[in-house]
């Protein structure tokens, strides 16, 4: 039998920082961080009127490959949470995580 764990939706700043404090914490069940960026959860750079002008800042990532490893945290990219499917409802989009036992949506809303 597979241990319930923690779904992450949202590999950004939040989701990221969420997943970290977990460990840090001590809870010690699976961690699934799902994002649909392509990279390492990174801080992101502050909005100015120099950021609108000046070249793109450089990413700072939260947590390397070799730390989310070390922290058993495991890390799904470039894949896009589309829909929660409840446990024996079956279907998805072709990726498996852990049984889920919490969830937590780390995503921005709708623009404004």
């Amino acid at each position: 039998m597979m241990t319930k764990g923690m779904v992450i939706i949202g590999a950004g700043e939040c989701g990221g920082r969420a997943a970290l404090a977990l460990r840090e914490l001590g809870y010690d069940g699976p961690v699934t961080l799902v994002g649909d960026e392509p990279h390492l959860p990174y801080e992101r750079p502050p909005l100015s009127k120099d950021a609108m002008v000046a070249d793109a800042p450089l990413i700072k990532a939260i947590a390397s490959e070799a730390v989310l490893a070390e922290r058993s945290i495991r890390h799904i990219h470039s894949v896009q949470a589309v829909a929660i499917v409840g446990a024996g409802a079956g279907g998805g989009a072709g990726v498996r995580g852990p049984p889920r036992g919490s969830l937590q949506m780390s995503r921005p809303g709708p623009g404004r």
